[in-house]
């Protein structure tokens, strides 16, 4: 009671598991890259048409090199094609 992801879909236990599942179907390309999911969420997500600029939030120095080291990211224009192929295919 009280916790605002209660009825909030994003944490539904569907909604998860189509996440996780998409998540796993791109893994490969983070391992190529030698990269975390979310190095290669945030590259990509700075390739998308009109993004000069991605703001996300860290919870320590740590996650904040991190997630900086994305812009190092280099994704093909296969790679770019299958994530968001994935990403219409999960419906999130």
């Amino acid at each position: 009671e009280g916790d605002h992801r209660d009825g909030n879909k994003y944490f539904s236990d569907d909604y998860i598991t189509r996440t996780n599942a998409m998540l796993a179907n791109i893994k490969p390309i983070a391992d190529n890259h030698k990269a975390s999911l979310a190095q290669i969420v945030l590259a990509w997500t700075l390739e998308q048409p009109g993004i000069t600029i991605a703001l996300v939030g860290a919870r320590n120095a740590e996650q904040a090199r991190q997630n900086a080291l994305a812009a190092d990211i280099t994704l093909s224009a296969e790679e770019l094609q299958t994530i968001s192929a994935e990403l219409k295919l999960s419906g999130l």
